[in-house]
């Protein structure tokens, strides 16, 4: 399973005068099973790009010296609350759960293990680090292990 963070020309946001596309981030998940690419999709990806935004890298950072501190047993849970999911991080896995619409059936609670997770949020902040250019994408590699 793998994830591919890459740059792609779009003309979401721009004027009616000026229809020059931008380039905006995007995340996709490839190699994974068919049954789990919308949860991976809905779930992880969207949790970890828009709850620590570009602008913001040390909420990254932050995030994975508390998943070091889970990983060496230092502590046994972390909690991030997101502008879209909250994160409950144990030393096993990574549970979300919608920031607006809590456990509800269209959008329930739903995990993967810690090292997908870790993987993750540190292709996105390598990613950060890149040029915006159309040229620039990262390939990462995630633990094919279940919650």
């Amino acid at each position: 399973m793998d994830v591919h963070f890459r740059y792609r020309r779009s003309h979401k946001g721009a004027s009616r005068s000026d229809q020059s596309p931008r380039l905006e981030k995007v995340a996709s998940v490839m190699n994974v099973p068919e049954g789990v690419v919308y949860e991976f999709s809905k779930y992880l990806l969207s949790a970890v790009t828009s709850d620590f935004p570009e602008q913001q890298p040390q909420l990254c950072d932050a995030a994975l010296q508390d998943i070091g501190k889970l990983e060496r047993g230092e502590i046994d849970a972390a909690e991030w609350g997101g502008k879209y999911f909250s994160h409950f991080l144990t030393r096993s896995q990574a549970t979300f759960e919608h920031v607006v619409y809590g456990e509800s059936a269209s959008w329930p609670l739903w995990s993967c293990t810690l090292g997908q997770y870790k993987a993750v949020l540190q292709g996105w902040r390598q990613f950060m680090d890149m040029p915006a250019d159309i040229d620039s994408h990262l390939t990462v590699a995630l633990p094919s292990d279940r919650p």
